[in-house]
């Protein structure tokens, strides 16, 4: 484990109780007792991790003990503040899903409250918007429902996969396809996905939101689509350690509760299909030697796979998010935007070319589609 090659000591003390939070074992001879709690909670709440690693704590009486009042007392406040947060968001979805169910319109819920409830305490994960796959088929249907019965207005914003509307505070993205992989992937991601919708919705693991029956996609296939996202958003946004929690509560689920032979393979087998294996490789590497997760944890972990490992730990610890403001309009600066927006996917080039690439092309191809064929 590289922790010794991380920088500052709040690094290494974020990392330190990632794997407290993620592993639920004591961090064996590190005094904590010494922490300047104020700025690593900063850091903490930055990486939208801070309750998960209140959780961690509150399971954990030893360090519970070495923290000051003042500590206490201000992660119970955040954690206040996520847990009021999630349950706004667990009535709009519990309210969004049982209108759409009522109208005989099938929904499955990516991401969000779904990764959530991999949690040991769901209500502590810093919550973000509603992401619910519809189809296609079904996609102005489902707004015109939930539009009638009060719950959303007029469209935000609209594209090939998915449309973004406000539901009483909380966004709500209605999506036509879980996602668009690279021309070579995405033929092979679409017919594992949208059969969930269909004949297949029955067999989907269902969690249950404020008394509401919600829809997942089956945790081998729901896993690697949170990867893809994440992997996604790290190449081109950057990403936050929340993701990769969310991540590694998902596998560490798959090797606790499963058949862990078996989903291994249909997990390595959909990464193949996706063309995304070598990606997820390197992430587990990281995960593993990097953050020190246990690797039972971990699916398709391969030992030194790649140099680019603590790479990855290190882009993740600089929290380095990029805001692109790309209009719909034809302005210079909204063109300049998008092509700074389009250079931020060859941002980590070094480590993943190949991938970097394949997700940049698509891109371009959506873009193309949508601005200049008007195609959504």
């Amino acid at each position: 484990m590289r922790i010794d090659n991380i920088v500052t000591e709040i690094q290494k003390h974020i990392i330190q109780l990632l794997r407290l939070a993620l592993t639920d074992k004591a961090e064996a001879g590190i005094d904590f007792s010494h922490i300047d709690w104020m700025p690593l909670m900063e850091e903490l709440f930055n990486q939208t991790v801070l309750g998960t690693v209140w959780g961690g704590i509150e399971n954990n009486p030893t360090l519970a003990s070495q923290l000051p009042l003042d500590a206490k007392l201000e992660f119970y406040g955040q954690t206040r503040k996520l847990v009021a947060r999630n349950e706004e968001v667990n009535k709009a979805v519990s309210d969004i899903v049982s209108t759409l169910n009522e109208a005989g319109i099938n929904s499955i819920l990516l991401k969000g409250q779904g990764c959530a409830s991999f949690y040991p305490t769901p209500l502590y994960r810093s919550p973000g918007d509603i992401d619910l796959l519809v189809g296609k088929d079904n996609f102005y249907k489902a707004q015109e429902c939930l539009k009638n019965a009060g719950l959303v207005g007029d469209w935000i914003h609209e594209d090939m996969v998915h449309g973004m509307l406000s539901c009483h505070g909380v966004t709500l993205e209605l999506h036509k396809f879980a996602a668009i992989l690279p021309s070579s992937n995405d033929k092979a991601f679409q017919e594992a996905v949208l059969p969930c919708l269909a004949e297949k919705y029955q067999e989907c693991p269902r969690i249950s939101i404020n008394g509401t029956e919600v829809a997942l996609l089956p945790i081998e296939l729901n896993t690697v689509f949170t990867f893809l996202h994440m992997f996604r958003h790290f190449v081109g946004y950057g990403i936050l350690f929340r993701q990769v929690c969310d991540w590694l509560q998902m596998t560490r689920r798959i090797t606790e509760t499963m058949d862990v032979i078996s989903s291994a393979k249909k997990t390595e087998q959909y990464l193949k299909d996706f063309g995304f294996l070598n990606t997820w490789k390197i992430f587990t590497q990281m995960a593993v030697e990097c953050m020190g997760i246990p690797a039972e944890n971990v699916l398709l972990y391969e030992k030194k796979y790649s140099n680019n490992a603590p790479k990855v730990l290190d882009i993740l610890l600089q929290h380095d998010i990029k805001e692109f403001n790309i209009g719909d309009g034809k302005s210079i600066k909204s063109i300049f935007n998008l092509l700074l927006f389009y250079k931020a996917y060859l941002r980590h080039f070094r480590i993943f070319p190949k991938e970097c690439i394949k997700l940049l092309l698509a891109l371009m191809k959506i873009n193309i589609q949508k601005n200049i064929l008007k195609k959504l």
